[in-house]
């Protein structure tokens, strides 16, 4: 089910300052490391650099930066884990490849104390332990061009895949230049089906771990998307950066993005009015009255247990609930802190139409995968991805497509186990 948005906006209480660890232990621990592959971004830089100086002047600790790229963190997480060393705070990234060598602390006592809501914490929990602190909840949801949709009438409320299909039919029929929606039909954005097949009735992989792909739901999807497509409502040969930058051109109405959308907008060119115009859209439902899925996306901070823990731990509890830094974040990078208390606290977001209808339409309606948890989440996001790939290709037919890989990922969820 999805959770409505007060729902992954949870309330919750704030420190103003960082906390000190509770006597004994490591209350004296001078040095931890702090890992990250935004550390060195423009813009997420910027807070790091600020959240991590104040946390050493008040409490008279070194925070050392250990900085590597997106793609080196699942390798060089690994490295470090494995060297016996490893101490302090990480950006959760790739937290699951950490969770079978035992190095990751539990941080459920410290949800606790805030009202974090379950359905966020349950993608970071593994038998029963919490090895993530959330930071910032987001979600896959649809963005578009606020004039060409209002131009055939459509406000992004909710509405069944009929209506919708409708919809794309009207923007085609106005201007054929216009890809009506350019969702995801090539690699690696094709994890994007996700959602319409969760809004199609497939669990894809269910609570207990069993891939339902194959089912009627997930063939009658891959169906009505290739329909879509057949037709010119959905482009060909569209990943998630093209379709930024269709967007950006006023080539195409819609398309799948997180909250940041806006901010790919400006940086690929799109004329002003076009970005103050964009439309936070409500995911269709399978009937006008049901309900409508996007896919979580939510960052946060995981700590290594033994040396240094407690000086860790505080300064994760502080970065991820207090309401100052959650409004410096949020300046910066447009990401939206988890907790509704403190959102509450931060004018900028209450004043911001296009990021309070995302909450609303985007995050409100956001679930989490439940493979999440397992250490090869990303692979098995690229294995249904180039399944799907063969379907939309033309080289397998939907059910014989979704059974072959139903099998495939299966086998790759016991491994994981």
């Amino acid at each position: 089910m999805g959770v409505g948005a007060s729902g992954l906006l949870a309330a919750s209480g704030c420190s103003s300052s960082p906390p000190r660890p509770d006597a004994g232990g490591d209350a004296d621990a001078k040095l931890i490391n702090f890992y990250g592959d935004s550390l060195g971004g423009e813009t997420t830089g910027k807070f790091w650099k600020r959240a991590l100086e104040r946390f050493e002047t008040d409490r008279g600790v070194t925070v050392k930066p250990v900085t590597y790229t997106f793609d080196q963190a699942p390798t060089q997480l690994l490295l470090a884990a494995r060297s016996g060393n490893a101490s302090g705070v990480g950006e959760a990234g790739p937290w699951q490849v950490l969770v079978p060598l035992g190095v990751l602390a539990d941080l459920s006592e410290i949800a606790s104390k805030h009202d974090y809501p379950k359905a966020l914490l349950d993608g970071f929990t593994v038998d029963g332990r919490l090895y993530v602190l959330p930071q910032y909840v987001d979600a896959i949801g649809l963005v578009g061009n606020g004039s060409i949709l209002s131009s055939v009438g459509f406000t992004g409320d909710k509405v069944s895949v009929d209506d919708f299909a409708a919809t794309l039919e009207k923007i085609k029929a106005q201007d054929r230049r216009v890809i009506p929606y350019a969702g995801a039909t090539k690699q690696p954005a094709l994890k994007d089906l996700i959602p319409w097949m969760w809004t199609f009735g497939s669990e894809v992989i269910t609570a207990d771990l069993k891939v339902t792909l194959g089912d009627a739901a997930s063939v009658k999807v891959l169906e009505w998307y290739k329909q879509l497509v057949s037709a010119g409502l959905i482009g060909k040969e569209v990943h998630r950066d093209d379709a930024r930058v269709l967007l950006a051109q006023g080539r195409t109405a819609l398309y799948d993005d997180v909250g940041l959308a806006r901010s790919f907008a400006k940086t690929n060119g799109a004329p002003k009015p076009l970005q103050d115009g964009l439309l936070s859209i409500t995911r269709p439902a399978l009937k006008a009255d049901g309900d409508s899925y996007n896919r979580g996306s939510a960052g946060g901070l995981f700590v290594f247990a033994g040396a240094g823990e407690a000086t860790s731990r505080g300064l994760a509890e502080w970065i991820c609930t207090d309401p100052a830094l959650a409004g410096d974040f949020f300046t910066l990078n447009s990401r939206v802190t988890a907790l509704s208390s403190v959102a509450s606290a931060i004018p900028e977001i209450g004043k911001d139409r296009f990021q309070t209808s995302w909450n609303e339409r985007s995050i409100g309606h956001a679930r989490f995968p439940a493979y999440n948890r397992l250490p090869t989440s990303a692979a098995l996001d690229d294995l249904i991805g180039q399944g799907v790939a063969k379907i939309l290709a033309g080289e397998q037919t939907s059910q014989e497509g979704l059974n072959a890989l139903r099998a495939k990922v299966q086998k790759q969820v016991d491994d994981s186990k």
